[in-house]
């Protein structure tokens, strides 16, 4: 089939015309070639021809991490060769990652997004050295922009202890440090304590959970350069980033995708009103995200006087976005470990790739060296799920005891966030709450 509209799905600075053209061929694409979605809508009853703008989206059903999980492979376009394709994990933000698949022209797109982004915030120049601080790596492979020598990639992995990370950190001069705000702030705390002032990047990019202000006046301290908030997703790459005049609002990044605010039902929200967070995929049609529930939850916000931000830009604007937001974990040492580091170890083999049929976990730590792992299974799961698990949180600390219980769900919150990370510990005092 011919797709529609190709080459605008690659565009830069999209006007309107290009950003339908480009969903009419997603959504095309999706309802003749994708399984997961030419089911989903046929079921459904829904007429995919009848997309023809952002606004007629409403119009299909909301895509889930559940729905897609319980399809593995169904989501992927059909006849797409995978010797050609490129993979990532989401962070499983709500229990369990998601597979991303994509064709390696999608992939250097994506990429040119985010670095468009981040030059919003930072006059970055290539060739560019980064220290990506947090990211348990699953690919140790050089990527194509390492390859072609434009970016000097430095991993300071959250496994890693702080006193390693800050030994690989000396003796380079990185123009971006980039990475969670619980291992940026940990990273930034230990700088600060041994004096340690020699880091100068030109921007330091937080992304994946809340950037708290205590965090983003640390980093400010330590790196003295300019802080800013990124949106990033696996699904999408940068779906916003940081007002580089209102750290308060995130411009839509309308290359890389369509954001609609909903209700519960999937009924887009009134202006201030915080709802979930949907996604629409502009340019990945190797693996389409339509309608995806990323588990975020966010507010539209006002545009300023002729819909032009002081910063120049004409993207519709979020708020800051809620629902990313975990404890730390208290080993028994006192140290603290970043949600990350114990959320993102769950579900990994040490020798590679994830344990199968786990649907949905939950660390709660009860106190400094006792926690407990809830976790959700398939009715085909791999036999050794609980002993792999137990064994990845214990590696955080030899002193640290895990229980790792089956549940048949776990429940959100009031407000129906998800919370990965659970810790009872008081900080700092070793004590159960």
């Amino acid at each position: 089939m011919r797709v529609l509209g190709g080459p605008r799905r690659f565009g830069l600075g999209k006007q309107r015309t290009d950003v339908i053209c480009a969903l009419r061929a997603v959504v095309r694409t999706a309802s003749y070639e994708v399984p997961f979605y030419r089911d989903t809508w046929r079921a459904a009853g829904v007429d995919p021809a009848l997309v023809r703008s952002p606004a007629d989206l409403i119009r299909l059903p909301v895509t889930t991490k559940a729905a897609l999980l319980a399809r593995p492979g169904a989501a992927l376009r059909d006849g797409r060769s995978r010797r050609t394709r490129i993979r990532s994990h989401t962070s499983g933000s709500s229990g369990v990652p998601v597979t991303v698949e994509m064709s390696r022209p999608e992939a250097v797109y994506r990429s040119l997004l985010y670095y468009r982004a981040l030059q919003r915030n930072g006059c970055l120049s290539l060739p560019l050295t980064i220290v990506d601080v947090g990211p348990i790596p699953t690919d140790r492979r050089r990527g194509w922009a390492e390859r072609a020598g434009l970016v000097r990639l430095v991993r300071l992995p959250a496994t890693m202890s702080i006193g390693e990370q800050i030994e690989r950190l000396r003796g380079v001069r990185p123009g971006l440090v980039e990475g969670y705000p619980t291992c940026l702030d940990l990273l930034a705390e230990a700088l600060e304590e041994q004096g340690i002032a020699s880091i100068r990047p030109r921007l330091v990019a937080a992304r994946g959970e809340v950037l708290h202000r205590e965090t983003r006046e640390r980093l400010r301290r330590v790196f003295s350069c300019r802080i800013a908030d990124y949106y990033n997703t696996e699904e999408v790459g940068n779906v916003a980033w940081e007002c580089p005049e209102d750290s308060d609002r995130r411009h839509v990044n309308r290359d890389a995708c369509v954001v609609e605010i909903v209700d519960s039902e999937g009924t887009p929200v009134a202006e201030g009103v915080e709802g979930r967070v949907l996604v629409t995929n502009l340019y990945n049609l190797t693996m389409p995200f339509i309608r995806y529930d990323l588990g975020d939850r966010a507010a539209w916000i006002a545009a300023r006087g002729g819909g032009r931000c002081q910063c120049g830009s004409t993207a519709p604007s979020l708020s800051p976005i809620h629902g990313r937001d975990d404890d730390y974990l208290w080993l028994p040492d006192g140290r603290r470990i970043s949600p990350r580091a114990a959320g993102t170890l769950v579900p990994k083999r040490p020798s590679g790739g994830y344990v199968k049929g786990l649907r949905r976990f939950q660390v709660v730590q009860e106190s400094p060296t006792d926690v407990r792992v809830q976790v959700v299974l398939d009715v085909e799961h791999d036999a050794d799920v609980r002993r792999v698990i137990a064994e990845n949180i214990t590696r955080l600390h030899p002193r640290l005891r895990c229980e790792v219980e089956r549940v048949d769900a776990i429940p959100v919150d009031a407000s129906g966030k998800f919370q990965k990370v659970i810790s009872h510990v008081t900080p700092g005092a070793g004590q159960v709450r």
